[in-house]
């Protein structure tokens, strides 16, 4: 059997978690035909991966990039560090659903981080079938509140009305319909801080087990703020939270996660926990020790 490209002699890395296994890898088309001891005869191309790594693709799982990733430059950039799939639509604010005037308002307010788009309306099949074909990566895309919001209602800092919240949740189900993987907000950030917990909650009932990926309220010092509303949201809706960025805490805020996880726990033992890097320990040593370096950090600036 020929294959397009043999990629020989490395050391594979499954993605499983499995230690490194020696073996060599053979793509035909856009698959990998075959995983193991290969003769490379008659392959388009060998490539020699001899005292390297093989990996499958790695995800950006927090990218921003969803007008910047139409640039040749951004793809190479990331391919080169591995990175094969961005999952776009962070922090609340990206280009669908949305008319145009809320693309407008999007591409204002984060050209600086993701870019813009200047063609509205916009919506989520039509932002996907955009990068389809046109882009060297995939892409898997939330949905983000801010912008269903100022679609429905503009930039208001009013509270969501019961008809403000149908025509939110329509949209989130129909563009979940359409490809999207979640829905992301940015409570720092307009017109995301102005939403509620129960805002958050309504929104995420449709997502049925896909994630709700968060730019928290309040980070450092104050991320117990944050963090308490995160536990609230899920409490409300029932489904797996991240949060993204991460977070470092104080010591006291982990206590009282780890006490509300305990009775949750006992009541509820389906309800999900939010997680994020800086709070998968729940052990007060490994937090008393980051809060001690974030002190001695500030310090020394």
């Amino acid at each position: 059997m020929t294959f397009d490209v043999v990629i020989s002699g490395g050391r594979v890395l499954d993605g499983t978690g499995a230690p490194p296994f020696r073996a060599d890898v053979a793509i035909s088309g856009d698959r990998i035909a075959t995983v193991g001891r290969i003769d490379p005869a008659g392959a388009g191309a060998v490539i020699d991966a001899t005292g390297r790594f093989v990996a499958p693709g790695f995800v950006d799982c927090h990218a921003h990039g969803d007008a910047a990733v139409f640039d040749p430059a951004v793809q190479r950039a990331a391919l080169r560090q591995g990175v094969t799939t961005f999952v776009l639509g962070q922090d609340g604010l990206s280009f669908a659903p949305g008319s145009a005037a809320t693309v407008a308002y999007a591409s204002r307010y984060f050209a600086a981080v993701n870019g813009a788009l200047t063609d509205g309306p916009l919506s989520v099949r039509e932002l996907l079938d955009g990068y389809d074909g046109a882009v060297a990566l995939n892409t898997a895309y939330l949905l983000p509140h801010g912008t269903i919001r100022y679609d429905v209602m503009g930039p208001s800092p009013d509270r969501a009305a019961p008809a403000d919240l149908d025509a939110m949740v329509r949209r989130v189900e129909q563009g979940l319909s359409e490809g999207a993987v979640g829905l992301s907000s940015g409570l720092e950030y307009l017109p995301g801080r102005y939403a509620d917990a129960a805002e958050l909650a309504a929104l995420c009932a449709p997502l049925g087990g896909l994630p709700y990926v968060t730019h928290m309220r309040a980070y450092g010092q104050r991320a117990e703020t944050g963090m308490t509303e995160v536990m609230e949201i899920a409490e409300l809706s029932g489904g797996p939270r991240s949060t993204s960025p991460t977070c470092t805490v104080p010591p006291t805020c982990c206590c009282r996660w780890s006490s509300r996880r305990s009775a949750r726990a006992s009541t509820s033992p389906s309800t999900p926990t939010p997680t994020c890097a800086a709070t998968r320990s729940w052990r007060w040593s490994c937090c008393r020790r980051r809060c001690r370096a974030r002190s001695r950090k500030r310090r020394w600036r």
